[in-house]
């Protein structure tokens, strides 16, 4: 299968080197596996702040995330798009199943957990967890693990998905059940 020509140059100008420092490795790894917990953790620091709609940042989040992770799945099921180091492109500095790539779940969950942040109005927490993201994202790359198109879709998912868990908490807030005598 080709890759689009921006997609290899992009990937080759971030996808890291076995020749690169151990700090770097080490930081891109880290990355890879463990900022994704720390972005789950923000949504419930939202809570945390008295706030009157503070349960419904729980309830954007898990409905983008439901939503995002479903449309990912059913993407995944009816398009392939294999990893970087099954057309061997590039470095492979970590492991991997060799299933498809696009778009990427950890950049899906993470992207979409941010944007969920975003659109409940934590902007605060919102900004950390689109830097977090963007980790993610990066870290994948350089690992030899995702293309930059991967991540690219794994947003347009996250943000497909928090737009429509937006209007259908909207359509939920307007309607009014009135119970009358």
């Amino acid at each position: 299968m080709p890759v689009h020509p921006l997609n290899l140059e992009l990937f080759c100008a971030i996808n890291g080197s076995p020749d690169d420092g151990g700090e770097v490795l080490f930081w891109a790894q880290w990355c890879a596996e463990n900022v994704i917990y720390l972005i789950l953790v923000l949504p419930l620091m939202a809570c945390l702040v008295r706030r009157q709609d503070k349960w419904m940042v729980l309830v954007q989040v898990l409905g983008a995330v439901a939503g995002a992770l479903f449309l990912k799945h059913v993407i995944a099921e009816f398009y392939f798009h294999p990893r970087p180091f099954m057309l061997d492109v590039g470095h492979m500095l970590g492991t991997h199943d060799r299933t498809t790539s696009y778009p990427s779940a950890h950049g899906t969950l993470a992207f979409t957990v941010a944007l969920g942040l975003c659109f409940a109005w934590r902007w605060l927490l919102g900004g950390v967890a689109v830097l977090l993201a963007l980790a993610v994202a990066w870290s994948r790359i350089y690992l030899g693990i995702h293309f930059p198109f991967d991540m690219a879709a794994a947003f347009g998912v996250a943000l497909a998905s928090n737009l429509l868990t937006l209007l259908v908490i909207r359509s939920f807030r307007q309607t009014r059940y009135v119970c009358e005598d």
